[in-house]
């Protein structure tokens, strides 16, 4: 336990004065500078006292919060005392003047923070001490005139709360800690000890059970290294978003450093009352059935606390979404959040700008925290680096935060974006994008964009394609989920969803020929038999449905299948997961828990005339590509099961038109073999017997995701790399140039090593596509960007 008896300080900003001493000799340390400045006498006796103006003159670097002199007298306070006010304006490390400004904590050589608030009015630290505009640089750091000592409310104490509950990491684990001690929080650390050999599918947060205030401590890092042993701090110089190592022996340690900044600020939990419950959540969502779960070693928190609530103050989260680029022609959005803490209430306000672009102003009323600022990029928008400031303003309270980012023309060749609509405009402000598929109105001919958010389903008028009308919105049935598929059949679209409880979602698209702009809607039925799914898929010559990746009990995620020719009252059949195949032997070859992550089902019309006419079912099943025999409904028949070399995590596929070749996706590979974005090309001459006979290579280092086909073309969703289009027409001969491509995720542009080597593989970017329309009109779903309507160019 620390007691610390800080009187709270009102020195005022008397001015910088460097030449008030001997000037024969050059001023070259920090603590040269406190000696020859006659504004700094006050804390050059409490520097001399202390035994630290010595250390100033060491090599450092170190930075210095200067007060200047007033009513504070060094011998006022007990040496104990005055050794931890002076260690609390003291931080090891040279802070200059704009990264302070993009800092939200310090540490000191006292060992607790300083909290660093950059406002609309200048730099606050604490509980409101102002930082000069003109710091003094020397040899070994830089000193920031403050007008007043930096104070923490009276008998401010620091305690340590720990637990050892070894328990193994399964699903959700939690753990508690008991907080007896009465007060505010003032200071908070977090630290974690966890053993895992892979550690990117955990998820942790900090919550209080009494209050229900909860933050995000670590989302599934980017790492499939081991271990977490960390203290989390504000004050750190690593990121845990951003700054885990990646490597290739599963040993090594994901974090190495001792301390990171944690997913969302600690700083978000100042002024809560500190006694009570603090539950640390440990989701592992880890797929591979053979890992072995991880083991939380121990947690605790760091907690200084006061009688009374901090200063009043805003907390914007330096990890919301800020496009790093900023695209021509596309409408931009920067999410912002911000939570008052330290009592403070009224509306917030948000005002962006990206060098001369400016966002639309956001208001939020008291009891909201999130906003969209929304960007119309124009054409003539200078290309080149930017700096992204967004400000929030409670009453006289202010914030503000930067993000580097930049100005880019976005990579296309043979394809023109019409027009774009940023997820907020699809309803979804802070949300992101998934599925898409589309409908013609067979009445009035309106081609119509069915896009997939997290939280609903927008429909999108695109009949003129360069001016786009979002028609209306149908919820999610339950919760908000990254994952939303969408089919139709017969003027209905069916929606499922990954969120708990979903189910399946019928709306009849007739309905949309009255709609105006923006209406919200209801599900014209609902089908509850399942929760959650993956993905669907209709064969619309018959009416089928095939509901996939579902928790139905018993199904093991296969395909269930449903009679949907009456679309308000499909009606079940059947489930299938797998199984032996005619003359072949049982065994793990021909699994019967088979997950179905997508599956494209045809009346067969191929080569191979022994399947002419069957409804056959071809699907990706994470590590093999099957084909499956429905013409029976009620007792479907596994045909062939096969995989190939390199597998990572099999995808999707989709037939070309004449039902010859099965092109087919893999999620992973590109992560683990360290290859460019690749396609499977599987000849189904012998749908017995079928012979992967090559390889779709695209230039870009991105991770295929969705690959529908029409008039011998192939439309290739590839995430970070956008759309990207390539000839399908002569498959035998190994030759299948691209032929066209649209980067709809810019983000990624300045990653090029070289010309043709480009791009991320990451899971950001163009999710799918829908190139169906008899207009030709190319629609595109986008993770962070909503929307794309696209056109071929004519040359």
């Amino acid at each position: 336990m620390r007691r610390s008896q800080l009187v709270v300080l009102a020195i005022f900003l008397l001015g910088t004065v460097s030449g008030c001493g001997d000037n024969t000799k050059p001023l070259s340390t920090i603590g040269d500078h406190v000696r020859a400045d006659s504004q700094f006498s006050s804390l050059e006796s409490a520097l001399r006292d202390t035994d630290l103006l010595d250390t100033l003159d060491g090599p450092g670097p170190y930075t210095l919060f200067a007060f200047t002199n007033g009513e504070f007298e060094p011998s006022t306070l007990p040496s104990d005392q005055l050794t931890e006010l002076v260690q609390y304006h003291i931080h090891e490390g040279a802070i200059p003047l704009e990264d302070l400004r993009r800092i939200t904590a310090a540490s000191t050589l006292e060992g607790t923070e300083i909290h660093v608030r950059n406002g609309l009015d200048g730099i606050l630290l604490n509980d409101g001490s102002v930082v000069g505009t003109t710091p003094i640089v020397a040899d070994n750091g830089v000193i920031h005139v403050i007008d007043r000592a930096l104070s923490r409310t009276l008998f401010t104490e620091t305690n340590r709360f720990e637990s050892r509950p070894g328990i193994s990491l399964e699903g959700f684990s939690r753990d508690g800690v008991l907080i007896e001690q009465e007060g505010f929080i003032h200071d908070l650390r977090v630290f974690v000890d966890i053993a895992q050999t892979d550690v990117s599918s955990l998820y942790l947060s900090l919550r209080h059970s009494d209050t229900g205030r909860q933050i995000n401590l670590i989302t599934n890092p980017r790492s499939s290294l081991s271990d977490i042993n960390v203290t989390l701090a504000d004050s750190a110089k690593f990121d845990i978003v951003t700054n885990a190592i990646r490597g290739d022996d599963p040993t090594e340690q994901a974090f190495p450093q001792t301390e990171y900044r944690a997913a969302e600020p600690l700083e978000y939990l100042l002024g809560e009352p500190v006694s009570g419950v603090w539950e640390l959540t440990v989701f592992n969502f880890s797929n591979d059935p053979d890992a072995v779960p991880g083991v939380l070693r121990s947690w605790g928190l760091e907690v200084s606390t006061g009688p009374e609530m901090p200063a009043p103050a805003l907390v914007l989260n330096p990890r919301r979404s800020v496009p790093k680029a900023f695209a021509h022609q596309f409408t931009e959005v920067a999410v912002a959040e911000a939570r008052r803490v330290g009592g403070l209430e009224g509306e917030l306000e948000f005002t962006a700008n990206v060098g001369e672009l400016v966002a639309e102003p956001v208001t939020l009323p008291e009891d909201e925290q999130v906003g969209a600022l929304i960007f119309r990029v124009p054409e003539a928008a200078e290309v080149g680096e930017q700096v992204v400031t967004i400000a929030a303003r409670s009453g006289d309270v202010s914030r503000i935060a930067y993000h580097d980012s930049s100005i880019v023309s976005p990579q296309a060749d043979g394809i023109v974006l019409a027009a774009h609509v940023s997820l907020p405009e699809l309803g979804a402000i802070d949300e992101s994008g998934s599925d898409i598929w589309g409908w013609t109105d067979p009445q009035t001919g309106a081609e119509i964009a069915l896009v997939g958010t997290s939280s609903n389903t927008a429909f999108v008028d695109i009949s003129s394609p360069e001016s786009p009308v979002v028609l209306g919105y149908l919820p999610t049935q339950t919760y908000s989920s990254t994952w939303r598929d969408i089919k139709v059949y017969n003027d209905h679209a069916f929606i499922v969803s990954e969120a708990e409880e979903h189910g399946l979602q019928v709306f009849d698209l007739t309905q949309l020929r009255t709609a105006t702009e923006n209406e919200v809607f209801a599900p014209t039925a609902h089908i509850d038999e399942f929760g959650s799914a993956h993905n669907i898929a209709i064969n619309e010559d018959t009416g089928t449905a095939y509901v996939v990746g579902t928790d139905y009990e018993g199904c093991h995620g296969g395909m269930l299948v449903f009679d949907i020719t009456t679309p308000t009252n499909p009606v079940s059949i059947s489930c299938f997961s797998g199984g032996t195949t005619n003359g072949q032997a049982g065994g793990p070859s021909y699994p019967t828990d088979v997950y179905t992550h997508d599956v494209q089902c045809v009346t067969y019309n191929g080569p191979d005339v022994d399947y002419t006419g069957r409804e056959l079912c071809f699907s990706a099943d994470e590590q093999t590509i099957a084909v499956a025999d429905f013409s029976d409904l009620a007792n479907p028949a596994q045909i062939v099961r096969m995989t190939y070399d390199g597998v990572g995590y099999t995808h999707q596929g989709w037939l070309t038109e004449d039902h010859r070749y099965f092109i087919v996706n893999d999620e992973f590979d590109e992560l683990t073999l360290g290859i460019k974005t690749r396609s499977y090309v599987w000849d189904l001459v012998n749908i017995d017997d079928p012979q992967l006979i090559g390889f779709i290579d695209n230039p870009s280092n991105a991770i295929g995701h969705n690959t529908y086909i029409t008039d011998a073309i192939a439309y290739q969703a590839n995430y970070s790399s956008g759309l990207r289009l390539v000839d399908v027409s002569d498959l035998e001969s190994g030759v299948s140039p691209e032929i066209a491509f649209y980067d709809t995720n810019p983000n990624d542009d300045a990653n090029c090593r070289a010309p043709d080597d480009c791009g991320d593989a990451s899971f950001d970017g163009a999710w799918s596509s829908y190139p169906f329309f008899a207009s030709g009109t190319i629609v595109v779903s986008d993770t962070l960007r909503g929307l794309f309507v696209l056109k071929q160019s004519s040359n």
